[in-house]
Order: structure tokens, then sequence, then C-alpha cells
């Protein structure tokens, strides 16, 4: 009998190490048992957590790894490293491993004085990630370069019982999908579970008939030597019977072998098959245990270049240390006299290529095969094994050039990973194609040591274009030279299958002489469009040579697909520089034609949240990647640079906002050479499209280099609505998410301040041709529905001449004058210098607003909204002492008061919505937002004020919307004559380190004071800028301006000399008033003076 012990007063919680009790039996053993550990960071009861052992872990590491029930704590146990350099650049990660690792969490040791080798280890993580998160499956060590010290994989247990904890097993890899047909490859691990099943990058052309299905074969000897049945796998989401989808290379499935198949284990099968409805095997793959894997990896299937020579087969290995390469499945017909199997590194060095003979045979020359299997071995003499190469061909020296590459199979050996225990390394995802027209659809692929060979996969195409080839070029836009077919053919695209999608090998010309690193942009291309409409779909990159594989390089992060972020404000020393990130982990910044002059004192990159992050010590050094770190940046002229956040930082672009060339040792007020800025956009702003989009991986939304936005079409009537962008040429708008009833008849129109369009003129809207086999035409009558969301292509007729850039107004709009509103929706924009840099759907710039502060000091801070989405601001550097309850408020009417205001929303860190502001120290920012359920953003809006519970207004901001300025929103002031001095605002300098605080003083608003003001008149090539003070009421600029000079200087008339936080006095006419007056500029030229008679 079990007795019955009473609890001790020592709290499991107190205990160091894992604990655990048994219920047992003194002939049976062990009948049940329960594991628990202390929780981490457990203030309240229970203080203990259950835990699972899941595995061990593999690689250079030993060690059992325990998963918590809380699915947030990770235990590791008895840790050893054994030969693997450890130092205080390497890190835990959480990630998730397929044919790539992809790093995701960086995971700290939890207790104080913990280290990464202690013994026991315990890890937790935050809320928001999950040991069954679908994007996490991986735990393990790396070094500072990323790569893989050991580690463990897993999978999630779908076993349906009532107490399935612990809810993991441990998988281990088994091997690749042979493939049959149909393009069905795949990546298997077992779970040691021996019932779990997980496949991953699967792919399938969704093509076979009746569907496709996973089935296993059970072991052949098991039924008095007879071959066993097929038993279908149905996977864990799927319904029984549902076929599996067509799948791009990114998808998974886990497989379960269910407890009512009895006590069937993976033991008790011999092969997983994919099949189709009526038995065709599309791919296969066998074992003889669950954790041993299969006796050959596939290299990969040979690709046909010479359409009247087809060659098929399968190429596999089974170490890469081993000198021996089996060819299965082998069919050539023998018509090419010297045909041999040639063994390399690549088409582009066949010169320095091996031939392979089959064994067996004396002769090198292949003879006829159909279905053959054989072996080819790698001479003991050469002293090299299958890893020392990458390419095995059928190759014919005799063949005319183009024509001697017969068929090819590419490969490379995982960097970092130990013989014969990983698959290779097919390619790497570049991106989805960025589309414009005729439905061109599709995914770019490289392989980084495969240089010369681009992939693109389920590619969609109308085929109503004249012309269709795929182009590259070293700029967008710039074409080099079109990409041929691999194995010659034509370079014209078909019009895809109805149904299908279709997959091209492409490949640089051999006589460029050049690689995928010479180039960084690739588009679907239409010769016979207008001119800036050729590109039909396209993709920008940034490539850096990878190094030579082996054990301790990396592959990943080779090539970037790089999405434009801004360009360089330039203030002095030349710098200059187009700003590019890496879209796919946001730490990789590229700067392409980097200029510097070099006669800085000490100028580096600074990355922070603004310039006075620089100067409060808050922002960051980064150094140049492959330059000596902590140095002064060199003179650079149109170079490309690349920038990387530190890994140890734990941090991205998304923790950022502003990226400099800042010189410390440089004059107050000079110290910013140039900067750029941006924000990271929550992720409640994206629409359902993007959501939808980012579920499949294909990026719907363009990003910043290829199209400019400029804000939501406002909706006046038929409930008209949606996103405004203009295309890469400026020759069209692209309306995103465009909703219209139709019931109304309109057009579009378009008005300019130009004298060449002096009128209102009416513009036509793309639209497809009743024939699908003619092009889209331009129809100039009334706009049809769009009673679901829709994208319409509002053009320019190209007679006109005329851009986006050349109107500031695009309205749907009726003649019909009994329209209440004739104006069914518009927008009104101006494309400005930097406004073409940034739309990406996370990141995009931000302009300033002003600050918003309080008299008595208790709130502050500076409001600046996103230029993609009028509903959001955001209070950077947000200060508030929380010492009454307060929120912020909105509203339209000029005076400021609670009566008729509504309501504004903060974001907390959970994505909530939240009413009663928190507590700030002025480091954070805050996002603050309108009911999106309202219809509304602050465009609709006056002011923003915060009040207390009691009624009190705390500080408050004013501003109108623009209309012929680069800024959405402008600050805007009411004068209040009882004021002694009113604070109105704040230099926003672009160049010569103008700064200053602007006040006015006097009942009579005739003076302007201007407080710490600095100014340095010095030009980069040494000579001295002639500036003046102006202020003027319309747009900024010369016209209606007056000159104005400081106190004591009027009657000098002499360009500003030097200041440094100076206080300047500016009087303004004796007729005059500040309240007549909207902007004062510090101008390089003088403005006419004002005279008495004005």
């Amino acid at each position: 009998p079990i007795p019955c012990v009473p609890w001790q007063s020592q709290t499991s919680g107190q205990y160091q190490r894992r604990v655990h009790g048994v219920v047992w039996s003194d002939k049976a053993g062990v009948i049940a048992r329960i594991d628990w550990a202390p929780a981490p960071h457990a203030t309240q009861f229970p203080y203990v957590v259950r835990v699972g052992r899941i595995g061990e872990l593999e690689g250079f590491l030993e060690g059992q790894v325990w998963f918590g029930a809380d699915n947030q704590t990770v235990l590791v146990r008895n840790l050893q490293v054994d030969g693997a350099p450890v130092n205080n650049r390497t890190v835990w990660f959480l990630g998730h491993k397929d044919q790539e690792l992809k790093l995701n969490y960086q995971m700290v040791p939890e207790g104080e004085g913990a280290t990464i080798v202690d013994e026991n280890l315990v890890f937790y993580m935050p809320m928001h990630w999950k040991l069954t998160s679908p994007n996490v499956d991986w735990f393990g060590l790396v070094d500072n370069n990323g790569n893989q010290i050991g580690g463990i994989t897993w999978a999630v247990r779908p076993s349906g019982m009532a107490d399935p904890f612990p809810w993991w097993t441990q998988t281990l890899a088994a091997g690749r999908f042979t493939q049959r047909s149909n393009n069905v490859t795949g990546l298997v691990f077992f779970g040691v579970d021996n019932r779990t099943i997980k496949i991953m990058n699967f792919e399938y052309d969704g093509a076979a008939t009746g569907g496709a299905f996973f089935q296993v074969k059970e072991d052949r000897y098991s039924v008095g030597g007879s071959l066993g049945d097929a038993r279908g796998l149905t996977p864990e989401g799927y319904g029984l019977g549902q076929p599996l989808p067509a799948c791009d290379g990114d998808e998974e499935f886990v497989l379960f072998i269910p407890y009512n198949w009895g006590d069937k284990t993976l033991k008790d099968f011999y092969k997983l098959q994919v099949a189709s409805a009526g038995g065709k095997v599309l791919a296969d793959i066998e074992w003889a245990s669950p954790i041993t894997p299969l006796k050959s990896n596939s290299l990969g299937h040979f690709i046909s270049h010479v359409v009247t020579t087809p060659i098929t087969g399968e190429a596999k290995f089974q170490a890469y240390t081993d000198k021996t390469i089996i060819i299965k499945g082998f069919s050539y017909d023998g018509s090419v006299p010297d045909a041999q199997f040639f063994i390399g590194r690549g088409a582009a060095e066949y010169m320095d290529a091996k031939v392979l003979v089959t064994r067996g045979q004396t002769d090198s020359v292949l003879r006829a095969y159909t279905d053959a299997q054989f072996s080819l071995d790698i001479p003991a003499d050469w002293h090299q094994t299958v890893g020392d190469f990458s390419w095995l061909a059928v190759w014919s020296e005799q063949s005319p050039p183009g024509m001697q590459n017969l068929a090819d199979v590419s490969w490379i050996r995982s960097p970092g990973h130990a013989p014969g225990t990983e698959s290779d390394l097919l390619g790497q995802t570049l991106g989805w194609f960025t589309t414009y027209s005729h439905s061109v659809a599709g995914k770019v692929k490289f392989n980084p040591y495969v240089n010369r060979t681009i992939k693109f996969k389920q590619f969609q195409y109308d085929g109503k274009a004249g012309s269709a080839v795929f182009v590259i070029g070293k700029e967008r836009g710039n074409v080099f030279g079109e990409l041929a077919p691999v194995g010659g053919g034509p370079s014209e695209l078909p019009a895809s299958l109805p149904d299908g999608r279709g997959s091209y090998h492409m490949e640089i010309p051999l006589e460029w002489g050049l690689t995928i690193f010479n180039f960084s942009w690739i588009a679907v291309w239409d010769k016979t469009a207008a001119k800036n409409h050729e590109i039909m779909a396209e993709i920008e990159y940034e490539v850096f040579p990878p190094p030579a594989p082996g054990p301790g390089t990396a592959a990943k992060d080779l090539i970037l697909e790089a999405t434009r972020l801004g360009a360089f404000r330039p203030y002095s020393h030349g710098v200059m520089g187009r700003i590019k990130f890496d879209k796919s982990n946001l730490t990789n910044i590229v700067i392409k034609k980097f200029s510097y002059d070099g006669l800085g004192t000490s100028a580096r990159f600074m990355i922070g949240q603004s310039a006075s992050s620089a100067q409060d010590g808050t922002a960051r050094e980064l150094n140049v990647v492959d330059m000596l770190a902590n140095q002064p940046l060199p003179r650079f002229n149109e170079e490309k640079i690349r920038l990387a956040i530190p890994l140890e930082w734990n941090l991205t672009l998304a923790n950022f906002s502003w990226l400099s060339v800042w010189d410390s040792g440089a004059t107050p007020g000079t110290e910013n050479y140039a900067d750029v800025t941006w924000q990271y956009l929550p992720k409640e702003s994206m629409s359902l499209r993007d959501e939808e989009s980012a579920s499949f991986g294909q990026e719907l939304q363009l990003v910043g280099n290829t199209r400019t936005y400029l804000g939501m079409l406002n909706g006046r009537g038929h409930a008209v609505s949606g996103q405004v962008y203009a295309s890469p040429d400026f020759k069209s708008y692209i309306i995103m998410d465009f909703l219209y009833d139709g019931v109304g008849s309109a057009k579009w129109w378009v008005v300019s301040n130009e004298d060449d369009y002096p009128d209102p003129r009416s513009i036509p809207f793309k639209m497809a041709a009743d024939n699908p086999m003619e092009r889209e035409y331009l129809n100039y009558g009334d706009v049809t529905a769009c009673i679901e969301p829709c994208t319409m292509v509002v053009e320019f007729p190209e007679q006109w001449g005329a851009k986006v850039k050349d109107f500031y107004w695009l309205g749907l709009w009726t003649e019909d004058t009994n329209e209440a509103e004739q104006v069914f929706g518009d927008i009104s924009y101006v494309v400005g210098m930097h406004m073409a840099e940034v739309d990406e759907r996370h990141l995009a710039a931000t302009e300033s607003i002003g600050l918003i502060s309080s008299d008595d000091g208790s709130m502050r801070g500076e409001v600046v909204f996103s230029v993609r989405d009028p509903l959001v601001f955001i209070v950077k550097s947000y200060y508030f002492n929380g010492l009454a309850k307060t929120r912020f408020w909105t509203g339209t009417v000029e005076t400021i008061a609670l009566e008729g205001a509504e309501p504004v929303f903060w974001t907390s860190c959970s994505g909530g919505s939240e009413k009663e502001i928190p507590a700030g120290d002025g480091t954070g920012d805050l996002w603050i937002t309108l009911d999106r359920k309202s219809n509304k953003s602050f465009a609709d809006y006056r002011w923003l004020a915060a009040f207390n519970d009691d009624g009190v207004l705390v500080a408050d901001l004013r501003w109108r919307i623009s209309d012929g300025d680069r800024k959405l929103f402008v600050r805007e002031y009411k004068m209040d004559v009882r004021l002694g001095s009113q604070f109105m605002g704040s230099f926003v300098s672009n160049s010569h380190g103008v700064s200053g605080d602007i006040h006015m003083e006097g009942d009579e608003k005739d003076r302007v004071v201007i407080k710490h003001f600095s100014y340095d008149p010095m030009n980069p090539d040494g000579s001295l800028s002639q500036a003046y003070f102006a202020v003027g009421a319309a747009g900024v600029g010369t016209a209606n301006a007056l000159t104005l000079y400081p106190a004591g200087d009027e009657g000098m008339n002499q360009p500003l000399r030097q200041y440094n936080r100076e206080k300047v006095r500016l009087q303004l006419p004796q007729d005059g008033s500040a309240l007549g007056y909207s902007w004062l500029v510090a101008a390089r030229l003088r403005l006419p003076r004002h005279t008495g008679d004005r």
C-alpha cells in the first residue's frame, strides 16, 4: 500500500533542480510519473510547472532538454560542449529549421550569474512566444556567425489522447522524398515517439488526377511474406479524404499514426508515399527503422538542357565524405557520340571539371540507358569526396557552344553541418515579384554557389502583352540584357495554363562573364510597351559573394531582398546615398552609391530614434561590414556598403527610426552630415489583404521602391474609399482596395496648377477587354462599380506627356447637378523629393507635426504622423508623470473643449486599445489612434488635447491639413494676445546646422525672438553661404516673402553671420502682425525686403 505522508512545510518552489514523484509497484516498476520544476518568474501559487523530457541535444552538445506545460519554460540538464569554440558572442536561440536554419528569438538563461554553458540551464520565453508556435521547432546554440553548434528539433504531437503531455516529440532527419512526378519533393523527419512524421519544404504542383494524399506501406513481410496494404495518413488540421493543395516548397505537414491502429508504429511500416486517388505514386521514401536515415540522400534530379536529347535521372549519395555517387532511373538515348559525366564546381568552370567513368566500364562515353541504376566512383588518387564538388553533368565537348551541357544537377554541402547528417541546400528564396500588370506573379530563387542560374517558381502570366521576357539589370529600370533558358530555347514567355503555374530555370549567358552578384534587379519586361511602361513585374535585391563552402561558413544572408527605405538628406560633406534594408530579418542595411568626402573629424554611422539620441548618448554606432570597427569613415565615392545590426544587440530596424552620418568631433550644431528617418508601423494598421498575403508568403502590397504612397481617398458619397499610389513611372495612379457602388455616373478627374493643364481634365482608367486574347484598354467613360475591394489603375494618356507630379488633385466627380455632392471621393497631394522613397508594409517615413507639452511639465513629447497611415500618430520621447488620470481627445471645431470631442486610444504592447494614457519616462514612444470603426482619420480633425478626469486641459496641439505643402499635417497656432511670450515651434533644419526655438513677444504681435539660434555659414567647399531670414504667408518660397534682419543689423543688408546658441530678435513691419504670416525660414538667397507703404 502507498502511505499517505503529510506535505512538509518546505515548498517545492525552493528546489533548485528538477523534481519528480512516482507511483510504483514492486513488481512492475514505474506505473506513472510526473515531473516538475520551479516556475520562472512565478509570484503566486502555483510556484512550479510540470515538465516533460523531449530528447537529447545533438551536434557538439550533449544534454537533455525538457519543456514546461506552461509552453514557455525550457530546461537543459547535464549540458556538455564537446570540441566547439564558445565565447561571449555564442548564444542560445529558438528557431525554425528546414533546408535552412532561421533564428527567431534569442534565449537568455534565467538566474543571476548564469552563463550559456552552465551544466543546468533554465530559459523562459515571453507570452507572445510559445513552444507550440508554427515558426518554432528548433532550439540550440549558435556562434557569432549564426552557425549551429548543436541543438534539437521537435514536432508538436497530435496524439488526441486525453492527457497528451508532453505535447512534443524530438524529430530526426530521415531524408528527402524521391520524386516520381508532379514536382513532389520535401524533407521528412521522424519523431522518436515512433508515431510522428513531420514533412517540411513540401512542393507539389497540385495537378494530380483526383488529388494527392499521404499513405504508409506496411512491412512487406508482415503477412505471410506478401506485400501489406497502404494506409492513408491525414495531415493534422485536414479533414478525412481532403486532398493536398498545390505547395510551393514552404508548406509543412505533421502526420501521426493513430492509436486506433492498435500498437502499430513506424517500425511496422517501411515506406511513406505521396499518391494520387488512383494509386499513382508521385513520390516516396523508404526506411529501415524510424531513427535510421535512408541509405542514400538525394543530390537532385538531372535537368535536361537540350530539347532533342532528353535526359532524366536522380543522383544520390550516402555521405559527403563518401567517394560514390549513385545514379537511379537514368534514361538517355545515346545519340551524342562523346557524352560523358563531368564533375566539378559548375558549368561556368567546366574547363576544370573531371571525367567520371561508370562503374564496370572502361570507356567514359555513355551508351543508351533506360531507367538504369549504376554508380560513379571518384578515384582514390584524386583525394576528393562528394563534398568537394557541387555539380555533375552529362557533357559533350564536340557539341556547339551553348549546347554542350546536355543535362546537369547542382548541389551544395550545408555549411557547418556534420558530414552525411543533413540533406543538400537546393536554393535560397529571394522573394515574390511585385506585380504591375498582366497578372504576373511568381517566386524567385537563387543558389549563391550556382551563381548564374535563377529559378522562377509558381510563375503566372496572362499572355496578353506584346512581349514578355525575363531581364536583369544593375539598377532598377536599366536593362543589361535578357536571361536565357537553361539549355537553350526561346526567351519569350507564353501564357500560363488556366489552372497551372509554370516553373522556369534561366541563366545569365556565359559570354557576359557575369554572375548574380553583378546585378540587383530582375523584371518581367514588355519591350513593345510605351517608354516607362515596360515593367510588368519586378524584384530588387542586393547580393554579397559567399565564402567558400566548408565548416564554419554560413550561406544565409548572402542574398537579400532589399526594399528601399529612403535616401540620405544631405547637410554637409557631400554625403549622399540610397538606403535599402533586408526585409527578411530587418537587421541588414545596404547603402548604394554612398559618397562622403572623408574630411570630417570623426564621422561614423549612428542609429537611434532621432538626432537627439546622438546627443543624449542613446544612439548606437554601426560599423561597415568588412571594415575595421570603431574607426572614422574614410572617403567614399558612389560605393555600395553594408551595415549589420549586431546579433548581440537582439534588436532590429523596428527598434530604431533614424540613421545618420554623425561626427561627434564637429562644431556643435554641425555634427549631422546626413540622415534618414523611418517608422515601424504596428501590424494593427495592416489591411485584411496584407494579413491574407502574409499567411501564404506573398507580398501583395507593393514595396517602397516600386510606387509612392499618396494617401487615402476622402470618401464623400457612394461608398467610395481606397488607397492611392503613384506608379513607378508616375504615369498612372494605382488605387488599391477601391470601393464604389457604381450608382452615380462619375469619371476620374485631375486638377493641376501647371500652365500646361489650366483646367480640370477627365482621365481614363484601365479595363480588361471582353476578349481574353486582347490587351487592356483605356476607358474614358463612367467608372465601373467595385462592390468588393479591387485594384483600379487610372492612367494618363501617352499623348498628354503628363505625370502624377504635374497635378495635385485626383477625384471621382460627376457632372450630374442633381447629386448633392458632385465629388464622390478625392485626394490632394504633393510628390516631394523624398516622398517616393518609402512605402514598406511595416516601415514607413514619419513627419513631425510639433511638440505637445503642458505648462507644469507633467507631459511632453513630439507628435509625428506616418505618411502611410493618417489614422496613426506617434508621440515620440513620450513623458507623462501619471499623477492624474488623463486621456487624449480630438475635435473638429476651433475651440478646444471636451464638449463634442471624440476619444483617442493608445496601443498597448499586447496590441489592444487603451483609454487612460500611461506614465512615460521620456525614452519611449506612444502610439495613438482613433476608433478604427469610425472610418475617420486625424486628417478629419483640427486638434489633439489631453484632459484629466476633472476636465482640466493638460496639453494640446493644433494642425491644419496642407494643400500644397510636402506634409499632410502642418502645425497651426492660435495666438493668445494676453500672453507676453508664446512658443511657436522649432526650426526644421535642412543644412548648415540651423537650430533654434521661435517665440512671439509683446501684445502687439510684431516681434519674433529666436532663442538658442545656431547657424554655420561655411559650405563644404570652403565658401560662405549667403543666408537671410524671411517670413511669408503663402507656400514656402520666394513669392510674397519679406526679408528680415536681426535687431541692430537692419540697415546693413548683410547675410547672416555665424551664431552659436544665441538670442536673435526680428522686428516685423509696423503695419504688420505675426497673425498675417505662417512661416519663417533661413534661406540661401535674399528675398524682397518690405517697404513702408506695403
